[in-house]
């Protein structure tokens, strides 16, 4: 089992993630999920696993003040936590014909870090970006290899999907079918001026998890999960 290293999340999944698993981490915004998944690559680095975070959208710069406001300095991991920023270059090449090749380019990415120092753990920011709605259907055989390179690896993957606000799909082009494992945040509304945030498994194959869903709290640059907040 990979820990997660959130107070009360390890416990309802039995220890953590499958070692190998490819998980969807989906939500709206707001909902931390960047944070989430830095902060499990973190607490694994800390612990000895190297993890490689990979972002298609928000900078490298960006993310790392904001994961340093919360104590989360990959300086602290002695190497371990590598951030690769290929936003920068999506963003310059445009986003004429590289969905798929995109793929390839962080398959070449993660293959090399892991000869390199042995990764443990990898994270997308986002999948959605290699998504669309004109193309899911015929981007699905790309992602269906992209998954099974994946698990090939031996990697524990977080994968990042952005969900709508009123959504119910957890990805846009099937990925959800593939994963091996969906971790679900969104913000509750509990009445005119409260708002939390609910983090639920909708499924992790090998574990008898928690059906219920938990209220995520951050505070002093700790993530945990409590039993849901009610009025």
């Amino acid at each position: 089992m990979i820990p997660t290293f959130v107070e009360g999340l390890d416990e309802s999944l039995e220890g953590g993630i499958p070692e190998g698993h490819v998980v969807l981490l989906a939500g709206t915004a707001g909902t931390l999920k960047s944070t989430l998944a830095f902060y499990i690559l973190y607490h694994n680095a800390l612990a000895g696993r190297p993890g490689l975070y990979v972002t298609l959208e928000q900078g490298a710069p960006q993310l790392l003040w904001q994961m340093g406001r919360l104590g989360l300095d990959p300086a602290r991991t002695g190497g371990r936590l590598r951030v690769e920023d290929l936003g920068r270059t999506r963003r310059e090449t445009g986003n004429q014909n590289w969905r798929a090749s995109w793929l390839e380019v962080i398959r070449g990415l993660v293959d090399a870090d892991r000869a390199e120092r042995k990764t443990q753990l990898f994270v997308l920011d986002s999948i959605s970006v290699t998504e669309a709605p004109s193309d899911a259907v015929g981007l699905r055989p790309e992602l269906f290899g992209f998954f099974e390179a994946l698990r090939e690896t031996g990697m524990t993957s977080l994968l990042l999907s952005e969900m709508g606000m009123d959504s119910r799909e957890y990805s846009r082009s099937g990925a959800d079918f593939l994963a091996d494992g969906i971790l679900h945040v969104r913000l509750v509304m509990e009445d005119d001026v409260r708002r939390y945030r609910r983090l639920g498994v909708v499924k992790m194959r090998g574990v008898n998890h928690s059906m219920e869903d938990s209220t995520l709290l951050l505070k002093g640059g700790r993530l945990r999960c409590t039993s849901v907040l009610r009025t």
